[in-house]
């Protein structure tokens, strides 16, 4: 065999082909998916060209662009974090490029990561906006409109470093990480590590996140530093580090990860108010304060969230500790159902006849529920203040909440069945949604106007900056319950015009639709990897080879060699035969890992070989649907002359899992198989994790939907072995 050994990824190429070719006839009539690739791009373009400012975007534009806003009102020069604006855009465009393989929807969303990549803070770290006309410009911003939100109070001070708050951080950083995925991209890495790097520094030692990071306060009752619940910061923190950890194979994430999984048990309050609050105060774990609408308070509300969280992470892992407290919570918020005269005075019926109406904040020390109200007519002359009277309270942040405690206990009931099957796979955009996913991408299209904008109506709208307000208290009442106070009040609110707009959300949305339809007519045809003429490698590890063989081109691994691919193939696949040629090596060690699909620690699939003294080798095919469900097809018996090509077959689906080695069935087990393993990557010569790495050659992989029969597999070996 001829050999060619290569230093740099640059010199490697893998590709992806697709056995069912499409035909070229030029001149067939556009089908639908042609009109919807078409209308991506012509509105990817409107967006890029015409509403972006240096990639960035906001929520909502005038289509004259007179005024513009993300959560407040924007000036031309800034760019929102917040979802939906940058890094939603970015996303979808992500997903366009995915399913189209056009690289006109990739280069777009390079120009999306630049723009967050401006945004971030030499912290690591994102604010909600961002302002290109620089960070003096910025301040007078916070200091006028951001000032004037009544209720926005977050706004109302200008702090100069990132936060966590509505997922501005970990948006941008996802987005970044989803991007860099697709092709290893140099250009994204260094933010990327900066923003993982600030998860960890921010991190407390105990497990939480503040609100904001770097800590800076200048007053002793602000807020911010706080571990915080509110808007999912903990979660959306240990979220991306779970995906950087599977997706860049980042072991030393485990930990942190873990730790703030752990703190979530450990916050909960003491009974009878066994319950969660939105904040806490990182030295003593007790609940907190945060805006003055937002009183220190054990949440019934937020409780019922939480106890969810907790049987998510006990489907995950397995861990009792996590679901210990569950009970005591429920308890907790059946214990504060407001009662019949106290709902009518609330007068905000819910839609569910079985839930109950708890009040949203419990003050920690008298067990009395907290009713906020407010007077006054702008955030110069009014206030906020709490008491025990349901009746108008604020609208823009609800007093109580309805929680079905009946459906949330059942479902902790059925927790002992149901986390041996693993998580339920999520579905699709458009399954079983109202209307045929077909139709929806029909209206869709429709609905793009010929300069490429999905115009729809101006829900929410905002007074103008105004100077001059009165800072006298008032104690008027005509804005209790209103979204907005007086022409003083910058806050948006809802807009009775019949004004149209830009929106980002809907850019997104129908692009998702769009993309949806696209990959729903894709035939679930079979994926075959092997040596090509065109780079598909995100990274290499060691010094792989590229070797000359009778049937083309291979890649020889030397027990300290591998390569992350782009592609997962199983994904959605309720059923898939995976083919491996591979030639193992009788001088590598025992235990090798030459294939590894999915995610980094959890539901994947890997293909191994196991090494004899007597230079024969065994298969060992590995299932796992989660960390407490797994199965291992290996039979030691089975061996067989190392230094030869074989085919390694795998079959997983719902009747259960299979293996072959040159069509003959070794080992098989009842197993079932749902689709749960819909994210990750590829690895091939070692497992993510860089342990098992593999001495040998392979030639071809191949991965096929449906079970597939012995007579149907693959047969270069016969021809490699000649």
């Amino acid at each position: 065999m001829e050999k060619k050994n290569f230093s740099n990824v640059v010199k490697f190429s893998l590709i992806i082909t697709v056995a069912a070719v499409l035909s070229a006839c030029a001149k067939k009539p556009e089908t639908l998916s042609d009109r919807a690739v078409a209308a991506m791009k012509q509105a990817t373009s409107y967006m890029m060209d015409s509403v972006s400012f240096h990639g960035g975007f906001v929520w909502n534009y005038l289509p004259d662009f007179s005024r513009r806003w993300g959560e407040m009102e924007a000036k031309p020069s800034m760019i929102w974090m917040q979802a939906p604006s940058t890094p939603g855009v970015g996303e979808a465009l992500i997903n366009a490029y995915r399913t189209t393989g056009d690289e006109f929807f990739y280069d777009a969303a390079k120009k999306v990561a630049q723009a967050v990549m401006d945004a971030q803070y030499d912290c690591g770290g994102w604010n909600y906006c961002f302002d290109y006309e620089g960070e003096k410009a910025l301040e007078q911003w916070y200091r006028t409109v951001g000032y004037s939100g009544w209720r926005l109070e977050e706004f109302q001070h200008y702090y100069g470093n990132a936060t966590f708050d509505d997922s501005a951080t970990t948006d941008a950083a996802k987005f970044l990480l989803h991007l860099y995925n697709e092709k290893h991209d140099a250009d994204i890495k260094p933010a990327l590590d900066k923003a993982i790097n600030f998860l960890l520094e921010s991190q407390y030692p105990i497990g939480g996140w503040p609100q904001r990071y770097p800590i800076m306060t200048d007053r002793p009752d602000d807020y911010t530093p706080y571990i915080t619940i509110n808007d999912d910061v903990l979660e959306q923190c240990i979220d991306l580090l779970t995906q950087c950890r599977q997706s860049l194979a980042r072991e030393d994430l485990t930990e942190p990860i873990n730790r703030a999984m752990h703190l979530i048990p450990k916050l909960q309050y003491k009974a009878p108010l066994a319950g969660w609050s939105d904040q806490y105060t990182p030295d003593d774990l007790m609940p907190a304060h945060a805006r003055t609408y937002e009183p220190r308070a054990v949440s019934p509300r937020t409780t019922a969230g939480i106890v969810r969280t907790l049987m998510d992470y006990y489907r995950r892992t397995g861990d009792k500790s996590y679901i210990e407290g569950i009970p005591r919570a429920i308890d907790f918020i059946e214990s504060k159902a407001l009662t019949k005269e106290q709902i009518e005075k609330f007068g905000r019926p819910g839609r569910d006849p079985e839930a109950i109406l708890v009040p949203t904040f419990v003050d920690p020390d008298t067990g009395k529920p907290l009713f906020v109200h407010r007077e006054g007519s702008n955030v110069y002359n009014g206030r906020y203040y709490t008491n025990q009277d349901p009746a108008n309270t604020i609208a823009h942040y609800s007093s109580a909440a309805w929680v079905n405690t009946k459906a949330l206990r059942a479902e902790y009931e059925a927790l002992p069945d149901e986390y041996d099957n693993g998580r339920a796979r999520r579905p699709a955009f458009g399954e079983g949604g109202p209307r045929p996913i077909g139709e929806m991408a029909e209206s869709v299209i429709a609905a793009l106007d010929g300069r490429g904008r999905w115009l729809t109506p101006l829900r929410t709208i905002s007074n103008p900056y105004k100077p001059g307000a009165s800072t006298e208290p008032s104690h008027v009442k005509t804005y209790i319950s209103t979204r907005v106070g007086d022409e003083y009040d910058t806050s948006p609110h809802e807009n009775r015009g019949s004004e149209l707009c830009i929106s980002t959300a809907e850019f997104i949305r129908n692009m998702n639709i769009l993309c949806s339809y696209i990959n729903s007519t894709k035939p679930k045809e079979a994926a075959t990897w092997t040596a090509a003429s065109h780079p598909y490698i995100l990274e290499t590890l060691g010094d792989p080879a590229e070797i000359k063989v009778k049937g083309g081109k291979a890649f020889e691994f030397n027990g300290d060699d591998g390569l992350y691919i782009k592609g997962m193939p199983l994904a959605g696949l309720e059923s898939f035969t995976v083919e491996a040629i591979i030639k193992p090596y009788s001088n590598g060690p025992r235990e090798q890992r030459y294939m590894h699909m999915g995610s980094y620690d959890n539901e994947r699939i890997t293909m191994e070989t196991r090494i004899n003294p007597d230079s024969t080798w065994y298969a060992d095919c590995f299932l796992r649907l989660s960390p407490f469900k797994s199965k291992t097809l290996i039979d030691p018996s089975k061996t067989h002359p190392a230094d030869r090509w074989y085919n390694v077959t795998f079959t997983v689906g719902p009747e259960g899992i299979a293996s072959y080695v040159d069509g003959v069935l070794e080992c098989s087990d009842s197993i079932p198989y749902k689709p749960v393993i819909g994210s990750g990557i590829t690895s091939l010569g070692v497992r993510q994790n860089k342990v098992g790495w593999y001495t040998g050659a392979i030639y071809k992989v191949r991965v096929s939907p449906g079970i597939l029969k012995p007579g149907e597999f693959l047969k270069d070996q016969d021809k490699l072995n000649k």
